[in-house]
């Protein structure tokens, strides 16, 4: 979230200190297989290729 800091000061000063801090997220060690995993045992299909507009109709009614 720190990249979406209002102020820049805030936000990561170099792509080398964004990466560092991306290597600290525990989710970057997944791989395609653990995330369909996580999809399957949280019963929820993931959308793919959906119609944004549809969507958004969907959604918005």
């Amino acid at each position: 979230m720190s990249c979406l800091a209002k102020s820049p000061d805030d936000r990561p000063q170099s792509a080398t200190k964004l990466a560092d801090m991306l290597a600290k997220v525990h989710a970057a060690n997944w791989f395609p297989s653990d995330a369909e995993s996580w999809w399957q045992s949280h019963k929820v299909t993931p959308v793919q290729g959906a119609d944004v507009e549809e969507v958004a109709a969907t959604i918005l009614g």
